[in-house]
């Protein structure tokens, strides 16, 4: 019968939702941009560039699995359910391991550079 509770409920989500769809758009278009230039560029094809291109795919790796299905749910609500939300969750986790894996070679490589020039 209250009106105002269920619109008092949702109105602090909307600059939430504003925040994470441009974080997604942001993300994707940024990482993809990476992707293009050093797929595109000869002069680009570096261990260190490639190096930088794991990170962008996992990157967008992250925000499809991850953040893709939050906004889905602020939206719309529960989206996934039973094996797709397992095979999602597997998802992005392999992104968060690739991540830290791809940053620690990064930092790996730059010590050796640094260390034996």
């Amino acid at each position: 019968m209250n009106n105002t509770t269920s619109l008092g409920n949702e109105s602090p989500q909307i600059p939430i939702l504003v925040l994470l769809c441009l974080i997604f758009v942001m993300g994707l278009l940024g990482n993809l941009s990476v992707c293009i230039v050093i797929i595109n560029n000869n002069c680009m094809r570096t261990a260190t560039n490639y190096y930088l291109f794991s990170l962008a795919v996992s990157d967008i790796v992250i925000i499809i699995c991850s953040l893709l299905p939050w906004i889905l749910n602020i939206f719309v609500g529960s989206v996934l359910a039973g094996d797709v939300c397992v095979i999602k969750e597997v998802m992005a986790k392999l992104g968060y391991f690739a991540s830290l894996l791809t940053i620690t070679t990064l930092s790996a490589e730059s010590f050796g550079i640094t260390k034996t020039p």
